[in-house]
């Protein structure tokens, strides 16, 4: 107990003394879209308990910081006073740029943090390139980042954040910060089980845990309820993001991380509440009149705000009635009228977001609020139709429209598709959305009204009918679509040349996939200029389309053709039909016309946890979204059958050509295929039917692929050294095979090959990626040579390795018995190991079988006289070469007589069995002096 209470005077002393900061908050400015100088404005929210004064640095993101000296203002409220420091910085160039505000100086009251008194503070507005580029102007948040609440009674608070440029904003909580990119030591969500005495009562209606959480696309926190009475800090981000204008996709613009502060009270007061419209999606030009009702379960008088963008807009902003923000009373109920006349000018993509807050006012205790968040989007109203007619002798539709009636629109977007396709937007449904398969052809200005759409000067597709629809889309940032218009169709088209309807996989395989092209004859065609029978000539290009680089593959009379022989596994193909015909007069067959390009349907797929996610692509001068029944085919099975079965149909309208599979086994290899279904919109061509190539995977799971078995070829050392000539360079092939064997992945995508120089030696890879089964190491020194394979498969994971498996050397070393030193004929003139290769004097007299002196490390030499003295010795110690080059002389370097001499040597062999390293030999050699 008196260790207790010790800490606890600890706390409060150490906390009061030194810790003051609640928190602080960072807005940005550019000065200019000429420059890179920016306006930077800190303001700091202390508690007053404290009189440390403010400090710490803010730093700019670039490797410069200035010393927070700031300008003390007017206490805010009992207890809060505010701080502000303001500087201007330029930046040499554009980059990402974290600008932060770090200090040491947090108030110690705060519950949920490990020793707030010592926890630093740290909070960020991150600016991104893309931002500077675009001349970006940055959030602004309009509510201060503290507030109060009463425990057990359901907490929520709101930022205020507005984009001056309309950009989507997007929340998630986060943890506080003690640096840049560091959270503080031992936070605890203020939700969590410590800081309740009944937790799994905690939240309002007593019914179950507390929360907290916050709304990704309003930014509302809500906390249901808070507990124990106190100071709490939480984070959350605040994130901008921008349309790509090339990419379609969004691009973050900033980052902000706002750390407030919650005081936590006891109090009887009852949180007022709001009663807000339903969402409204509204076509520009809507008068919208609302009322907004604010009540209090105590009668207390109740004021109500609003925060929003809308109210910034430069025309026609909305007004509320009455306009006086001021507390009311809420009995009878207090309302606010909120009118709008709203414009084209309004239009943008994003819906506005309108922050409604409420405030009581009780008569002793802490005030209460509640948030709400009211959105509402405005539509552009859709281009109005004349006619859509067709140029059939040019193969084109021309398309009219009204003038648009909103002037401020940036283009009219024209949208094709082959065949019918019904489709009634929603209320709040503006454009027009990719997976119905219409395919955006062309944008022209907001004031044209004429449209021709020549499929890129190639003409309209044969036997196809073709719909279009406009939609008026805005400039970015705000952006913004109108309603799309109904549906136009002209056609089918003149069919006067092959219409091709198959591009079909029919086996996979890197080496003899085979790919099945169907085809209609022309329906048209005048056969009287153009007699049957016809003869068709098969065109092929690499990958989804292909102008150049076309391969004639086939010849045929008729109006299909497998093509074999073809690495399906990997590439994509795209095919062309064009028909011949034999006019009367004509010796031989000529061109007459040219179907459209089709590709070869292409899957993909990927590992996920507890399923397989696939996509697939294609394409094709038809559509393969066909009204009423827009459905492709999933086939699955495994890796040995030759027929996959069906396993679900896939509605392409719902997310475009992807299917996740959820039905599977971690530990099983599943293979899958895709059968598109696709149509001309023409009722004399049957459904197209296109299957994609074979894709097998595993799920994700924890399985190491299989372990490969290795043979490494050992070499025949009769062979060797009998070989007429004596290498001085070696290779060594591997070859490997995986098993079959359970509980390890066979999706094996390539290898990795180890060596080393002995057995026991350090392996060092020598080839990866490697995606065959053998392997030659050139430009050896010598055999002797171990190696490991180990199995990558297509998550990167690598096998146990194999086996070592070793080869080795074949190591030979003799003596001739007879030399002839000093008579200088250039034969046996010196004494050495037989056929001692790279030494241009060799003996006279060969080794039997012309056997090579190989793999010697090291020789020591002996010579004695017939009394059995030593005369000469000689050691490669001593830097001589392993062939010994005696050249008669003793060891004080004199001539030796002519006679029988004796030698012995002992010789290291560069070998991996230790059994042939060491061989003694012992032997008579005769010295002649002529």
């Amino acid at each position: 107990m008196r260790k207790l209470v010790l800490a606890g005077l600890l706390f409060v002393v150490g906390g009061a003394s030194a810790t003051h900061l609640r928190t602080a908050v960072i807005n940005v400015e550019r000065v200019s879209c000429a420059n890179l100088t920016f306006k930077i404005k800190l303001t700091v929210y202390t508690d007053l308990i404290s009189n440390t004064p403010v400090s710490g640095t803010l730093s700019f993101g670039d490797g410069q910081s200035v010393a927070v000296v700031p300008t003390l203002g007017p206490n805010l409220a009992p207890g809060i006073g505010v701080a502000t420091f303001a500087v201007t910085h330029t930046y040499a160039t554009i980059s990402n740029f974290k600008i932060n505000y770090f200090t040491g100086d947090r108030n110690s009251a705060i519950l949920n943090m490990f020793e707030p008194w010592d926890a630093k503070f740290d909070v960020y507005v991150l600016i991104t390139a893309a931002s500077i580029q675009n001349c970006n102007r940055y959030i602004t948040l309009s509510i201060l980042p503290f507030d109060k609440a009463c425990s057990g009674v359901t907490f929520t608070h709101n930022s205020g954040a507005s984009d001056p440029d309309f950009d989507s904003i997007s929340y998630e909580m986060a943890i506080p910060f003690k640096d840049a990119t560091l959270p503080v030591d031992g936070y605890v969500s203020p939700a969590a089980a410590v800081f309740y005495t009944n937790f799994n009562q905690g939240n309002e209606a007593k019914n179950g845990p507390p929360s907290l959480v916050i709304d990704g696309l309003s930014g509302t926190i809500t906390w249901n309820a808070p507990g124990r009475v106190g100071e709490y800090n939480i984070a959350f981000k605040i994130l901008e993001w921008r349309r790509n204008a090339s990419t379609g996709l969004p691009e973050l613009m900033s980052t902000t991380i706002r750390d407030m502060q919650i005081t936590v009270e006891a109090c009887p007061n009852k949180r007022p509440d709001i009663i807000i419209p339903e969402d409204l999606c509204v076509v520009a030009g809507t008068i919208i009149d609302k009322k907004i009702i604010g009540v209090d379960p105590d009668n207390d008088n109740v004021k109500i705000e609003f925060v929003s963008d809308a109210f910034t807009v430069s025309f026609q902003p909305p007004t509320l009635t009455p306009s006086l923000v001021e507390f009311r009373p809420s009995n009878p109920a207090d309302t606010v009228q909120f009118h709008w006349q709203t414009d084209c000018l309004h239009v943008r993509e994003q819906a506005y977001q309108i922050v409604i807050k409420i405030t009581d006012s009780p008569h002793s205790g802490t005030t209460l609020v509640t948030f709400k968040t009211w959105k509402i989007k405005i539509i552009a109203p859709m281009p109005v139709w004349k006619n859509v007619s067709l140029d059939l002798v040019n193969r084109k539709a021309i398309l009219k429209w009204e003038p648009y009636s909103c002037s401020n629109a940036q283009f009219i977007q024209v949208w094709r598709k082959v065949g019918h396709y019904t489709y009634n937007p929603g209320q709040c449904d503006a454009g027009l959305p990719k997976y119905l398969g219409y395919e955006l052809i062309g944008e022209v200005n907001s004031a044209d009204t004429i449209f021709t759409d020549n499929n890129s000067t190639m003409g309209l597709v044969d036997g196809a009918l073709y719909c279009y629809r406009l939609v008026a889309a805005f400039v970015l940032p705000a952006g913004g679509k109108s309603y799309v218009t109904i549906e136009q169709c002209v056609g089918p088209i003149l069919t006067d040349a092959p219409v091709i309807t198959h591009v079909s996989v029919e086996s996979t395989d890197t080496d003899l996939g085979a790919i099945r092209v169907s085809w209609r004859s022309p329906f048209d065609i005048d056969d009287v200029l153009f007699p049957k029978p016809y003869q068709y000539h098969v065109y092929r290009g690499d990958g989804f389309s292909a102008e150049a680089g076309l391969l004639k593959v086939g010849e045929v009379m008729d109006t299909t053709f497998l093509n074999t022989n073809l690495n399906t596994s990997d590439s994509v193909y795209n095919y062309r039909i064009v028909i011949y015909s034999k006019p009367d007069g004509y010796p031989n067959f000529i061109a007459v016309d040219t179907s459209f390009a089709a590709s070869s349907v292409r899957l993909n797929a990927a590992s996920g946890e507890g399923k397989i996610e696939l996509t697939w692509m294609t394409t094709v001068p038809w559509s393969n979204t066909i009204e009423g029944s827009p459905f492709h085919y999933v086939y699955r099975g495994s890796k040995d059958e030759t027929q996959l079965t069906f396993l679900a149909k896939a509605d392409v309208t719902e997310n475009g050509f992807v299917f996740a599979d959820e039905t599977v086994d971690p530990k099983e290899y599943y293979c899958y295929t895709v059968m598109t279904r696709g149509t001309y919109g023409n009722p004399l061509v049957d459904t197209l039917r296109n299957f994609s190539q074979r894709v097998c995977l595993y799920p994700k799971n924890d399985l190491l692929p299989c372990q490969p078995i290795l043979t490494v070829a050992t070499t025949n050392c009769d062979d060797f050294l009998q070989a007429a000539d004596c290498q001085v360079e070696f290779k060594n092939n591997l070859t490997w095979a995986i098993p079959d064997q359970s509980g390890c992945r066979i999706d094996i995508v390539g290898y990795k090959v180890y060596a080393a120089s002995t057995i026991k030696g350090e392996f060092v890879l020598i080839q990866e990626a490697f995606t065959e089964t053998n392997f030659v190491e050139f430009g050896l020194t010598s055999f002797a040579r171990c190696y490991k394979i180990t199995s990558v498969d297509m998550q990167g994971l690598e096998s146990e390795a194999s086996e070592i498996a070793c080869n080795d050397n074949c190591p030979y070393f003799d003596l001739p018995n007879v030399f002839t030193p000093g008579n200088m004929d250039g034969c046996n003139d010196t004494f050495r190991a037989f056929n001692s290769f790279g030494i241009e004097d060799q003996p006279c007299l060969t080794a039997p079988k012309s056997l090579c002196l190989q793999f010697v490390n090291a020789v020591q030499f002996k010579v004695y006289d017939r009394w059995g003295k030593e005369v000469y010795s000689s050691s490669t110690a001593n830097g001589l070469p392993p062939s010994i080059e005696w050249k008669g002389l003793n060891n004080k370097g004199n001539e030796l007589e002519s006679g029988v001499y004796y030698y012995w040597a002992a010789v290291d062999f560069n070998v991996l069995d230790e059994s042939k390293k060491y061989k003694a030999l012992k032997g008579w050699v005769h010295l002649v002096r002529e």
